[in-house]
């Protein structure tokens, strides 16, 4: 199982397809939950011009230069088609959002919106 924890700090308002919107959604947290620990945690925190999304998955960071590419696969998991992290930079970038990964004993995923 999986603890999910939401965090709004202020409202973050912006604009954009609501498919494409569901989508970069739905990938990171999908992400976060199958990629994550038994008992593991996710975080999804929302500000005014941020999401992030925490998971306490695997304990080595990803590579900063591969993670968004497409068929990059960082796991053995047989599920996977390397292609979520892709889609989520190409509707980022599409939207100019700036997204990043980061790892502090957490994989952090932080979308910063214009």
């Amino acid at each position: 199982s999986v603890s999910l924890q939401i965090i709004q700090n202020e409202p973050l308002v912006f604009n954009m397809n609501k498919g494409l919107a569901l989508t970069l959604l739905s990938n990171l947290i999908k992400n976060a939950i199958l990629h994550n620990r038994p008992d593991g945690t996710v975080t999804i925190s929302l500000s005014e011009k941020q999401l992030t999304i925490r998971n306490s998955g695997s304990e080595k960071p990803l590579d900063p230069d591969f993670v968004f590419n497409r068929f990059a696969r960082h796991s053995t998991n047989e599920n996977s088609t390397g292609l979520g992290l892709a889609i989520v930079k190409s509707i980022s970038s599409n939207y100019n959002l700036y997204i990043r990964h980061s790892f502090n004993g957490e994989h952090i995923f932080s979308i910063t919106f214009p």
